[in-house]
This record gives C-alpha cells, sequence and structure tokens, in this order.
C-alpha cells in the first residue's frame, strides 16, 4: 500500500487522521464476512483500475501537451497510440501508484533539475533559431536593397 505522507511533511493532524481510519478500516474488515471481504476486495480492485485508466489517460495526455509545448504545436498523438498507451500504463500505474516509486524520489532534486535544465536548453535553442532566421531575413533584405540600387 502507498503510503506517500510517510515520506513527505504534513501537517501531524492528518497522519493521526490517516491512522484512526487504518485502525477503523481494519476493525470493520474484522466484522466482515467472507463474502463481504471478497466483495470489498473486488470493489477496490475496480477502483483501482478505474484510477489507473483515469491516471494514464492524463499521463498521455500531458506528453501530448509537452510535445506540442516543446517540439510543435501542431504535434497530435493518435487516438490509437493513446489508447495503447493508456493500456500499457495502467498497471504500471496500479503496481507503483501515481506517485514516484521509494527508490526513485530519493533523486526528485536531480530529476527536477534536470528538467529544468532541459526547459532552458530548450528556449535557448528556440530563440538562436529565431535570431538566426531574422538575422537572414535582414540579410536577405539588405543585399535586396542593394540590388534594386545598384540596377537604377
Amino acid at each position: 500500500m502507498v503510503e506517500p505522507w510517510k515520506e513527505t511533511v504534513i501537517d501531524e493532524r492528518f497522519c493521526g487522521m490517516v491512522e484512526a481510519l487504518k485502525a477503523s478500516d481494519a476493525q470493520a474488515e474484522l466484522n466482515q464476512t467472507p463474502e463481504e471481504q471478497a466483495e470489498a476486495e473486488a470493489n477496490s480492485e475496480r477502483f483501482e483500475a478505474t484510477c489507473a485508466n483515469a491516471e494514464a489517460r492524463a499521463a498521455v495526455f500531458t506528453l501530448e501537451k509537452l510535445a506540442q509545448k516543446f517540439i510543435h504545436k501542431r504535434i497530435k498523438i493518435d487516438d490509437e497510440v493513446k489508447a495503447e498507451a493508456v493500456e500499457n500504463f495502467g498497471p504500471l500505474l496500479i503496481k507503483y501508484g501515481a506517485l514516484l516509486p521509494s527508490w526513485l524520489s530519493q533523486y526528485e532534486q536531480e530529476i527536477m533539475a534536470l528538467k529544468s535544465m532541459g526547459e532552458i536548453g530548450w528556449d535557448v535553442a528556440k530563440q538562436a533559431k529565431k535570431y538566426k532566421q531574422e538575422d537572414a531575413q535582414a540579410v536577405a533584405q539588405q543585399h535586396s536593397q542593394e540590388e534594386h540600387k545598384e540596377a537604377a
């Protein structure tokens, strides 16, 4: 079970509330019949699958928007590819949850720094491309004006 509050700084009242709810749930499970337990487990699995599907769709949407932002605004991921990605991401999200796995969370600062470096690099590359195009247009315009003067 993923317990993200154990690895983050959260108000102490929240931790107490979560622990009380867990104890209440554990007591309720003891009072359930085997049929009720099986039904509760099936409901929990269906809920996890539904949440994983929604999270996977959000992840694919985010990837498409990132591609549109950083590569080209007309990029569109094909619906069939999106559906396959959602299908493939779902089990991973059920297995690990939407949070970073604990072995990877220790590198969160490095990942965020790398993300920022990538964004800066992309922004610099876009600016360089834009300025080169502007410079080329200015040179072409200057040559065109000089040719018109010589022809006149």
